[in-house]
């Protein structure tokens, strides 16, 4: 863990893994370069040392030397937070998102759906219909009155990230903003596949750092904890270890 580029944020005060992924890049990939859309000013030359053995994980272990890396706060209803926009300008170039000092109020930002988009999205939901076994009636899962979605089990969320929601966003969302969040979709689509090959799923490891790097060109470090830095590392886990039904908990939950 010594050797992780994750930070703790100063206003939202949570551990954040934003800066981890230019160092799987090529070496001569144009984002390790760039120093505007990820932490500005700064470019990325260290490159990714490779999967530690189990011996050197063991070793940690018994020295104490793991972190927490996850902040528990079930309370917590969105990362979108007025904390996540004071600092983002801190450690990002983004000004179109910052504190406006006459009314003191943040602008929208064009990665969260408004009230009528939101409803639209829901009505969509409520009228979808899947062979016996898919997936849950997510008609249950929706709740109009607060505009949200509740109740899914994991294998619902998967099947809603997997399949449904670049469909729901694509009327929404600029492309610019589409197109990254369905490369996520489409990734976990392949890596959760029956059957894998070793040449996809070299592909895979390949194209994740390009997808969550294209991801914190829209959204903010307070959204990349842990839980989004884990992607990096699935594909080659399922190289080892084989295809997720036999390993992972949601399969089982329809």
């Amino acid at each position: 863990m010594e050797d992780s580029d994750a930070f703790r944020l100063i206003k939202s005060r949570k551990q954040s893994w934003f800066n981890n992924h230019r160092k799987f890049l090529p070496m001569n990939h144009p984002y390790r370069r760039n120093t505007k859309d990820f932490i500005k000013n700064r470019k990325v030359t260290k490159q990714f040392p490779g999967v530690r053995s189990g011996d050197e994980i063991l070793q940690d272990l018994n020295n104490g030397g793991l972190r927490k890396v996850i902040d528990v706060d079930a309370e917590r209803k969105t990362k979108d937070t007025y904390k996540s926009r004071d600092e983002l300008n801190k450690y990002c170039r983004h000004p179109q998102f910052a504190q406006n000092l006459v009314t003191s109020k943040y602008p929208d930002v064009p990665f969260v759906l408004n009230k009528s988009q939101k409803k639209d999205v829901l009505e969509w939901v409520k009228k979808l219909r899947f062979p016996d076994g898919y997936a849950s009636n997510l008609r249950r899962c929706v709740d109009a009155n607060k505009l949200k979605m509740f109740g899914m089990n994991s294998h619902d969320c998967h099947v809603f990230m997997q399949r449904l929601l670049p469909i729901a966003l694509r009327e929404f969302l600029p492309n610019r903003i589409w197109e990254p969040i369905t490369e996520i979709s489409l990734f976990f689509k392949q890596l959760t596949s029956s059957s894998l090959t070793d040449e996809e799923l070299r592909n895979l490891d390949e194209q994740i750092p390009v997808i969550l790097c294209n991801l914190k060109k829209i959204f903010p470090p307070s959204i990349f904890d842990s839980m989004e830095h884990l992607p990096v590392h699935l594909a080659y886990e399922a190289r080892i270890a084989g295809p997720v039904h036999y390993r992972w908990m949601y399969p089982p939950e329809r």
